[in-house]
């Protein structure tokens, strides 16, 4: 059944100033009636739909974002669409009910006339001699065949409708034999500007290659529509070798930049950065707003960038049901909105082996994941880690604000940073405590023991955790952390914490710097805590009342639990209730050669402990012992080859041989190191 309207071959421009016409579609269970009807831009569609069903335009049941509407429960109210300033094309329609997946039975379709239609070779001999003849509104229809064209300059709101393969593939090639880009799509200019819906449609664009941006495809303010296309294999010297889409419009906010892609696919594309899919937004109006459906972004690479899709800028890129996999480096990053439905890891998978990829999973081939060069984030490395991998990080500043936690299963991993020339920390995570149930945490055990090295932690929220499993923790900095808990938590850990700086965390939960935790039916907590500075911490309970500002050591639930502090000190903490070191029942805690000074208490450990030796105790911490850089409570010839170890270094960031600090270990140092020399501490 058909509605045809009598007016119907009109340009966009004329078919503004016919009435519109306005018609009803009845979605019921089975089918949508009529199921085709001519429509012309600004009509209007009354849905007269059964409860709990969505209707979309699209094919497959993958919608092209073009038209959506729903009615939902309780109210199950109708709805309407109106139709966009679309030039001449064919809009499939289907409707998904709340209780199943897709019904192909419940489908229709739409043909919007607005204008002329085009013929390719027919009328045209090349797409390019179309395009220039075409009008708004006009539709291009593209017969199956390959087409040697590149630099193909849209202006205008027009259809390019190539003709499928008898299997439903792109059946229209366009090659651009590496002589320029195949497409530029631009929009904009004066009020109310150009949209630039171009209906692109079983197009196989490939072979572009610029100096610049977009190999493939270069989108400049419009909003173009892509179904069922492969972009593939092209290149570019800048951003975007498949597509490069941005929104560079600062003086008109009436510009839109929201490119859709449905059921497409994405691969071997090379570029600086953005092999696959390049977005950019100017930070006016909306920015740049891709949306992908059902689509495939596989294979593509990027020299200094992402590999998959980069979102840089105002705007968001949409994905929903997508897969982005097998890229390098790195499969996505950016402002970028990822449904549950849409895989995002390093292995693509053809689960059924027909050809297509169908999943993804994560795993690193050689179990070393080094960010940023393979995974721009660690976030992103997070995904991909599997039992006895590690992530390797270089030196840099990693802010980490796009997730709400870093936390893995029965695992044991390696997470290993770059350290500076004087062995601190080159690796910085920033949380920004903009979440303050923020947290990094490796629970249970995998094969073999986990370790962090090397890692400063910046304003982790809730901090950094270890439980039921066996780990290293050395030469680390957990620093500035605000939460219900902070610093460092560790439960029936077995292990050595080894260099590590537990400074100036505050929780609001009870305890801000080491909390130590021994629960039943697992094996009992060893913690040994070697050469480790827990200074500054600060830890309240409910309404401000109790809580431990340094250590503590929760209620141990067997009798094994031990903690010992060897060469620790432990410093400046406050709380209400134990400012030092707390040690419930059931905990045997030894100290050796530790400090515990200054907390806020005048009791600096509450609870029993075993004194092995060389420790100061007390609420005056200590006088400095200058030039004992071993720390044995003796300036002598160790300290002295220390520092002549480390002569000439440069000690901007601070080293233990740099007495004077004034940033360099020189003759002064020595000077002053002499003048020690035989002092005991």
């Amino acid at each position: 059944m058909m509605f045809r309207r009598v007016l119907s071959l009109v340009p966009v421009a004329l078919a503004a100033s016919v009435a519109a016409e306005t018609y009803t579609i009845v979605v019921d269970e089975n089918s949508i009636t009529p199921d085709t009807l001519e429509v012309a831009p600004g009509d209007t569609i009354l849905f007269d739909s059964v409860c709990a069903m969505r209707v979309s335009t699209g094919s497959s049941c993958v919608p092209d974002g073009i038209l959506s509407g729903i009615s939902a429960p309780p109210f199950c109210s109708d709805f309407q669409w109106t139709i966009p300033p679309l030039a001449t094309a064919e809009l499939p329609i289907f409707g998904v009910s709340f209780s199943e997946n897709c019904n192909e039975n419940r489908t229709a379709l739409l043909t919007v006339v607005s204008g002329n239609t085009l013929a390719v070779p027919g009328e045209y001999t090349t797409i390019g001699d179309a395009i220039a003849a075409a009008e708004s509104g006009d539709r291009i229809t593209i017969a199956a065949g390959a087409y040697f064209e590149h630099d193909l300059l849209i202006e205008k709101t027009i259809t390019l409708q190539g003709e499928p393969n008898p299997d439903g593939s792109p059946g229209v090639k366009i090659d651009a034999q590496q002589q320029g880009r195949v497409f530029e799509l631009v929009g904009g200019g004066p009020a109310p500007g150009e949209p630039g819906l171009i209906i692109m449609d079983n197009l196989v664009i490939t072979g572009g290659d610029v100096d610049g941006h977009g190999g493939g495809v270069l989108v400049e303010n419009c909003s173009p529509i892509f179904r069922n296309c492969l972009i593939v294999e092209n290149s570019c010297t800048e951003s975007g070798g498949g597509v490069h889409a941005r929104r560079d419009a600062s003086d008109s906010p009436w510009v839109n930049a929201a490119p859709r892609f449905s059921s497409c696919t994405i691969r071997d594309n090379s570029a600086q950065d953005g092999g696959g899919l390049y977005c950019f937004g100017d930070g006016f109006g909306s920015g740049c707003e891709p949306e992908l459906t059902g689509c495939l972004i596989i294979d593509n690479t990027a020299i200094d960038g992402i590999g998959g899709l980069r979102h840089v800028g105002s705007g968001q890129t949409t994905v929903d049901g997508s897969i982005i996999c097998g890229n390098y480096p790195g499969q996505y990053d950016g402002n970028i909105d990822l449904d549950n439905n849409s895989c995002t890891l390093s292995q693509c998978l053809d689960t059924d082996g027909d050809g297509i990829v169908d999943d993804c999973e994560g795993g690193d081939e050689d179990g070393i994941l080094n960010v940023p060069l393979e995974y721009p984030t660690l976030p992103l490395a997070w995904l991909e880690v599997s039992d006895g991998d590690t992530i390797a990080m270089a030196a840099g500043t990693y802010v980490i604000t796009e997730v709400d936690e870093l936390r893995l299963e029965d695992m044991s991993i390696s997470i290993i940073g770059e350290t500076n020339p004087d062995g601190t920390p080159a690796v910085i995570l920033d949380g920004l405590n903009t979440n303050n149930f923020f947290y990094l945490a490796i629970l249970g055990q995998g094969a073999g023991q986990s370790s962090i090295e090397n890692i400063h932690f910046m304003r982790f929220g809730s901090g950094v955790g270890f439980a039921d499993n066996a780990a290293t923790i050395r030469n680390c900095i957990i620093e500035d952390g605000y939460g219900q808990t902070s610093g460092l938590y560790l439960r029936n850990f077995q292990g050595t914490v080894e260099g590590c700086r537990i400074i100036n965390n505050s929780g609001y939960g009870f305890y801000g710097g080491v909390a130590l935790f021994d629960a039943p039916d697992n094996p009992a907590s060893n913690v040994t805590l070697v050469d480790c500075v827990i200074q500054g911490n600060s830890g309240s309970g409910p309404f401000g009342s109790g809580g431990c500002g340094g250590v503590y050591c929760d209620g141990g639930t067997s009798v094994d639990a031990a903690a010992h502090f060897i060469g620790c000190i432990v410093a400046g903490n406050t709380s209400s209730g134990t400012g030092g070191i707390q040690v419930l029942l059931n905990w045997n805690v030894t100290l050796t050669d530790t400090t515990v000074c200054a907390n806020s208490t005048p009791e600096q450990i509450v609870g029993a402990w075993e004194d092995l030796g060389g420790n100061s105790v007390g609420q005056e911490c200590p006088a400095a012992c200058p030039g004992d850089i071993d720390g044995n409570g003796e300036v002598g010839v160790d300290d002295l080859l220390l520092l002549l170890g480390e002569y000439g270094t440069d000690c901007s960031s601070g080293c233990d041989s740099d007495l004077d600090g004034d940033g360099a270990v020189n003759v002064d140092d020595l000077l002053e190191m002499l003048g020690y020399y035989g002092d005991t501490c």
